[in-house]
């Protein structure tokens, strides 16, 4: 075993959006900088998740003469974007990279393979992997995951997923648009638990129209396979029932990627959810910093980029540290059409703030960009209190884009009225925001007390 007598400034564990941006920041901060990555450069966004499923879901509306030509254009798309992310790329900055399995052996030192590493400070982020459950008869070597799913060469003719969370349900559509027959079995009594009653209803419209059965409050008891097929067995109002398809899809949630980093070696405590951190991004030792996924419980790249600019902000002036802001986190499902949320719910807005709220709700008709583009659904709905945005529901083919605007004027704490004054170009989804704002603009004047008076 060897020791590297160079101490760095910084090591970063995991090649992921975190540990990237950790390790680009420090590096043009002229520190001297370490990057572990066990695997690819770009982690689980890259090669098993945000690039390859969105690729997927665009692909899957073309015409192929052969089907399965989707799998080999995806995994193009994910090269293309590791070439912004390659290891020689980052050696051409300074960073030096290892690729290989990082065990601490004390607060300071890790080893990767046979050779041992110094860091002042440490960052962890290793991101997580796919949850497998214990499940009578399963077989991992004979099931899919994001992990795989992207790999093969050759769709499948039909498919379970267990689990219907948002992965399952980005790709169920694009599957059954291909001709794929897919079933999705989850355990809750609803799906998209975290939306309106409006967005869950129509995204099971969708999942209906393409032939696709979803089944809840299942209680999965075994796999059964054979030569062609395998067969799920699970409890549904205590009645047990099965359905078969080629392929079995686990997708039961995420378990943090930390067991080989020995970190009860080293004081760093966790739970099963991941590492827990303080709202400085630090651990139980305070020169050890962990984010993104293997923290949670947002599990996004957006998160974990954000949460690297932190640890950069803070190693500029570590004299006058930054909290992790409490900003809800915007999230997009990639569902036909999109549905995109920002903070609360407006049965939790009226949890929180009781009828001192107001709704700014609209459907297809009412925008003109909807209309022109032929949205087959469009839905908003816009939630403020004491004229500020504390939530937002987004339901049309760009429920993202959407959503990013209401998200500045959320973080920023622009009352939702002010976008009124900014002129937008028609037919825009943006013009369609401002003539929603205008009702919040006049529903601020009609409760001015001036204005109040002169209308008596």
């Amino acid at each position: 075993m060897s020791v590297k007598t160079t101490k760095y400034d910084v090591i970063v564990i995991g090649g992921g959006a975190g540990g990237l941006t950790c390790a680009i920041g420090a590096i043009k901060l002229n520190k001297k900088v370490l990057l572990v990555e066990r695997r690819k450069m770009g982690g689980e966004c890259t090669w098993s998740g945000c690039v390859p499923s969105k690729a997927f879901i665009q692909y899957s509306k073309e015409n192929f003469s052969n089907k399965d030509e989707i799998f080999q254009k995806v995994r193009d798309v994910s090269e293309k974007i590791y070439l912004h992310e390659t290891p020689e790329l980052l050696k051409s900055y300074g960073i030096d990279v290892i690729i290989g399995e990082a065990q601490f052996q004390d607060t300071h030192h890790i080893k990767v393979d046979d050779t041992i590493f110094t860091g002042k400070k440490i960052v962890i982020s290793t991101g997580t992997s796919p949850f497998i459950p214990e499940i009578k008869g399963l077989n991992e070597s004979n099931i899919l995951t994001n992990d795989n799913f992207f790999k093969q060469d050759k769709l499948p003719k039909s498919l379970v997923f267990v689990g219907a969370g948002v992965i399952s349900m980005e790709l169920a559509i694009p599957l059954a648009r291909l001709g794929v027959k897919v079933t999705l079995l989850e355990r809750a009594p609803e799906v998209l638990a975290i939306a309106e009653d409006f967005v869950c209803n129509s995204i099971k419209g969708t999942l209906k129209k393409y032939n696709i059965d979803l089944i809840t409050n299942v209680s999965i008891e075994e796999i059964v396979p054979n030569n062609t097929e395998n067969s799920v067995v699970f409890l549904k109002d205590n009645h047990q029932q099965s359905v078969s398809a080629e392929k079995i899809f686990i997708a039961s949630g995420r378990t943090p990627n930390i067991q080989e980093l020995n970190l009860e070696k080293i004081g760093v405590k966790y739970t099963n959810f991941g590492i827990i951190v303080d709202d400085y991004l630090r651990t139980s030792q305070p020169h050890i910093y962990a984010l993104g996924d293997c923290v949670g419980p947002f599990r996004f790249s957006h998160v974990a980029g954000k949460q690297g600019e932190l640890f950069i902000r803070n190693l500029i002036i570590p004299f006058f540290p930054a909290k992790y802001p409490k900003d809800p986190v915007p999230y997009t499902v990639f569902t036909d059409p999109e549905y995109a949320k920002i903070g609360l719910l407006e049965k939790e807005a009226r949890q929180q703030f009781g009828d001192n709220i107001k709704v700014y709700e609209s459907f297809q008709n009412d925008s003109e960009r909807a209309i022109v583009s032929l949205e087959d659904q469009f839905y908003v709905k816009i939630i403020t209190h004491k004229g500020l945005i504390v939530g937002a529901t987004v339901l049309c083919s760009k429920a993202g884009e959407i959503a990013n605007l209401l998200q500045w004027l959320y973080a920023s704490k622009t009352p939702f009225r002010k976008f009124a004054t900014v002129i937008q170009a028609y037919p825009t989804y943006g013009d369609f925001l401002r003539k929603l704002a205008k009702k919040a603009m006049i529903d601020d004047l009609l409760s001015n007390p001036i204005v109040k008076l002169f209308r008596k």
